[in-house]
This record gives structure tokens, sequence and C-alpha cells, in this order.
């Protein structure tokens, strides 16, 4: 069974109940925990990446396994039947994977009917939607706007996700010159139908610091309320242990999780804290989300730890997160975000 078809019956064994342990936690773990970001309640820092649900197939789960909160998608406006089979690989010496899915998803009709129908389900999990635009669109603005104005009422959070890897000139989205009428439009979206939702930008991991610095600034001009940090790499670092690899596809996992943090720590103090960051990237264990928060994510992700460790996973980091914060004396989680940075500065004053 090759990785993605195990994947589709992984999905659906926990749909129906068949894996992934219901989790509890501990009042203490919970109440260090919980935080309010953007107007959102999470009960916990831990949600699904992008990419690992793209038809809503398991949302009510997601609450049962212990997850905080779920980035669904990415979804276009029509259905995408994606790039040919195989495109997931699994590169076990590294517990990495390297996919070329190519935006395969329903379509708006299917992927919110979908959601409609687990909402009764949910208690506490916040809904992120993860949008993209069609393959063969010419005005990219114009499906993100569609795309805004279909999640109003449906979603808790909207992503505008400007830097696939996995479908030609995609990630040059996310490049100041195209990424500036796109957001521009998102915000004049935003106030024509007054539409509350808040709105987060996914980016790549290999932006250049000035671009980097651009998007940040055109992100808080356009009144954007937060970053997603980072998609999978193109990159093929030297170190890596497997061979053969595939030539196309973006990086994920352990080889994508320093240099995801280094960008992260660069989005906290370019912006100067004040645009909340969703860390994912090469998070196995709880050090790696600690790594994360300390270097300015507010919320996180999984996707590829999951596809190796199974969903036991995700209790081991929220419980071993927690741990992580009261042997350095932090109370709340929120105390933690950026903390490597206010050291820095202290030592420097």
């Amino acid at each position: 069974m090759d990785a993605e078809t195990k994947h589709i019956w992984t999905l659906r064994a926990l749909n129906a109940g068949l894996t992934g342990k219901t989790v509890r936690y501990d009042r203490d773990e919970l109440a260090m925990l919980r935080q309010e970001i953007c107007g959102i309640q999470f009960m916990n820092p831990l949600g699904l990446a992008a990419g690992f649900d793209k038809y809503a197939r398991a949302v009510p789960a997601y609450e049962r396994i212990g997850l905080g909160f779920a980035e669904l998608g990415s979804v276009t406006p029509l259905p995408q039947p994606g790039n040919p089979r195989p495109r997931m690989h699994k590169l076990w010496a590294d517990q990495a994977m390297i996919n070329h899915m190519g935006l395969n998803n329903p379509g708006y009709t299917e992927f919110f009917k979908s959601i409609e129908n687990a909402r009764p389900q949910l208690k506490n999990l916040p809904i992120i939607v993860n949008l993209a635009k069609g393959k063969d669109q010419t005005d990219p603005a114009a499906d993100y706007v569609n795309g805004l104005k279909t999640c109003a009422g449906r979603a808790d959070m909207v992503v505008l996700n400007l830097s696939c890897p996995n479908v030609t000139n995609f990630k040059n989205l996310q490049d100041p010159d195209q990424a500036t009428p796109i957001l521009e439009a998102i915000a004049t979206a935003r106030h024509k139908n007054d539409i509350t939702e808040p709105v987060f930008v996914k980016i790549g991991p290999d932006l250049k610091d000035d671009h980097l610095q651009t998007l940040i600034t055109l992100c808080m001009q356009t009144c954007i309320n937060g970053i997603v940090a980072t998609n999978l790499t193109h990159h093929r670092p030297a170190n890596l242990k497997t061979k053969n690899l595939p030539e196309h596809g973006g990086l994920s996992g352990p080889p994508l999780r320093d240099q995801s943090t280094q960008v992260i720590g660069k989005i906290y103090q370019m912006s100067n804290g004040r645009l909340p960051v969703i860390g994912v990237g090469g998070i196995s264990n709880a050090q790696d989300a600690y790594d994360k928060i300390r270097a300015g994510a507010s919320l996180l992700e999984l996707y590829t730890a999951i596809a190796y460790k199974g969903f036991e996973v995700v209790p081991e980091i929220v419980v071993g997160l927690a741990n992580l914060l009261k042997n350095d004396s932090f109370t709340h989680i929120s105390a933690a975000i950026g903390a490597d940075h206010k050291a820095v500065e202290r030592l420097a004053s």
C-alpha cells in the first residue's frame, strides 16, 4: 500500500473511531495552555496542519484525540485531481516526507458541506480553512476573495495559502509584487462585506529576509491578522540520509525544523511581536514545540510526526509542553511566546 492510500484509510479509520484514543488533559495543563488568539479560544496550542485532511473527512475526531484546533484544506473553488500518483513519499531514514500532491481537493461545495455536517459534534475545536487559488486561475485575488466570502460564518479563521510548492508558479504568490493585489483585495472584501473572521497568510521557508520584511509590512498595512510559518521547502539538505529522492515536491518533517523555527523568530522580531504566528514544520516532540513557542509562535501544527508516530504523539507533545513551561517557571504559555528574543533584549539592555 503506497503512502497516500494508507493516509486515506487512516483518515477513514479515525473518522469511524477505529484508531486514535480519546484524550483528556489535566486541569492545570489546560489552564497553562488555554489562549485567546484573535478573539478565538484555543483549549491548547497544538493543531492539525493543512494538507492532512483536504476533504474534511475526520473533523470531529481531531477534538477527541486531543488537538486544540484543525486547519483543513487547501481547498479551491472547483474540485482538482492534483498531480499524477505516486505523489507522496516517506523518507524513513529521516522521518520526513516529500509530496507533490498538486492541490488535490473536492472544491468548495463538498468541502464546506463536510464541515457543516461536523459542526454539531464539536465542543471547543476551532476550524481553520486554508484557501488556495485554482490551478488555471489567472486572477488569484478573485479566488481568494471568493474563498473568503464562502468561509464567512463557516470557518473560525481563514488562511491564504500563498506558498504551495507543488503547483507551478504558486509559491511566487508570496513575492511582494504578487501578494500586494491579493492582500489589498482581501482587505477591501473584508471591509465591504463586514467579514470578521481572522485572516492569516501562509508563507514558505525559503524567503529572503528583505522579501520577508516587505511581506510582513504588507500584511500589517492590509490588516492581515497573522502568519502561518512555514510551508514545505524545495531544498534538499545535504545531511539527508535518504538517497534517490524525488526530483519534485516539498520536503516536510525534521529536516525542515530548524529553518522553520528561524523564520518564526524573524517574523516575531520584524513585526515586534504584533503578528501572531502559527508555527509548523518539523515538530516531532515537546522540545521542538517549545522551541517554536520561545521563537515567537503562539500556536503550533503537526502533520509529518503523526504520519510516523501515530496520533499518540498529540498528547505527548501537549503534556510535554506544559512540563517544559513549568520547568522554566512559566505559569502560562503567553509568557513564553518570543521568550528567546526577550532574553536577548534584557541582556542587551
